[in-house]
């Protein structure tokens, strides 16, 4: 009897060794690439927040040489968990590699099944009469640090004996908007409908590049009330609109900013974002959120730029 169950699992290691080999149908595959996600923060280049702040990945790869579209891969948070990153089989050779995280219910791919030198791009999801909603907390991958905020496709080579292993490393692909309101009053309601106009439609799926189209879209958000917190000297509660709009210089677009009576749609207060946030000191590459508080006193209108942290405001379901 020992001697069978020796003889048994003798043989089923030898049918594992030589598993690859013989490429049986329920053999895992030979997995000579590893690539490893992260999201170092933007202004030290250290540290990794992905699993914080990145849910779902979508990773294309291109043959380097002809542009072909090799393969396309989708993976989630559960996945993250288990591994944050890539485990593949590719033949030798050399390749570009994209990843983007977080395109979700806000944005869609266009043009992804197509070769690298065709032109694929990011939009919203739903743009009628260039009007949409909200977009989503976009992250880019590879990104080396470079000024503008994007950099070219992460170019791996695949040796026939070592395989490859790197990192990508990912990048803000958004910036966050948020407009904070108090003292608003209108249809009996202090959450005023928020709107920012002319921002721009999308971005290139090949380095995070501004289109190139004059079209320009306006994102409007219902606010909700979330609360500063008691240690700062505004501490109080607050109407909110946090938009994520596409990666931007400020300086390149002119935003608009309106409050709306939430009731009727009237136009009750707007203002010009670069009034307010100097686009020649503002670093999109450094600094992802942006932040304006509007304060009605009076029969005044006070704008101010609060630059409250994250920690600072409790934003409720917002968050």
């Amino acid at each position: 009897m020992k001697t069978r169950t020796i003889l048994a699992l003798v043989g089923i290691a030898t049918i594992l060794t030589g598993c690859f080999k013989e490429e049986f149908a329920f053999c895992p595959p030979d997995m000579n690439v590893t690539l490893h996600f992260r999201l170092p923060d933007p202004a030290t280049r250290q540290g990794d927040t992905f699993l914080n702040d990145i849910s779902t990945v979508t990773t294309v790869i291109y043959d380097d040489a002809t542009g072909a579209l090799v393969r396309t891969i989708v993976t989630n948070d559960a996945d993250h968990r288990v591994f944050k990153g890539l485990h593949l089989s590719l033949a030798a050779g050399t390749y570009r590699v994209v990843s983007w995280g977080n395109s979700g219910n806000g944005t869609k791919f266009n043009a992804l099944d197509t070769p690298y030198n065709n032109y694929s791009w990011l939009d919203y999801t739903d743009i009628r009469d260039n009007k949409t909603g909200n977009g989503d907390a976009l992250y880019y991958a590879h990104h080396a640090g470079t000024a503008t905020g994007a950099d070219d496709e992460y170019t791996m080579t695949v040796d026939p004996s070592t395989g490859h292993e790197g990192t990508l490393d990912f990048h803000h692909a958004h910036r966050r908007i948020e407009i904070y309101v108090k003292g608003f009053s209108a249809s009996g309601s202090n959450t005023p409908l928020i709107r920012l106009s002319g921002l721009p439609t999308g971005l290139s799926f090949l380095g995070m590049r501004p289109h190139t189209s004059s079209d320009r879209v306006t994102s409007e958000l219902a606010s909700q009330m979330v609360t500063v917190g008691a240690s700062r000297a505004a501490a109080g509660a607050y109407a909110l609109s946090p938009f994520n709009v596409f990666y931007l210089n400020t300086g390149d677009y002119d935003i608009g900013v309106g409050l709306l009576d939430p009731v009727t749609g009237d136009s009750v207060y707007t203002t010009r974002l670069n009034e307010h946030i100097d686009p020649l000191t503002d670093n999109p590459d450094n600094k992802m959120v942006l932040q304006l508080l509007i304060e009605f006193i009076g029969v005044e209108v006070k704008v101010s730029v609060p630059e409250w942290k994250s920690e600072d405001v409790d934003y409720g379901w917002w968050d």
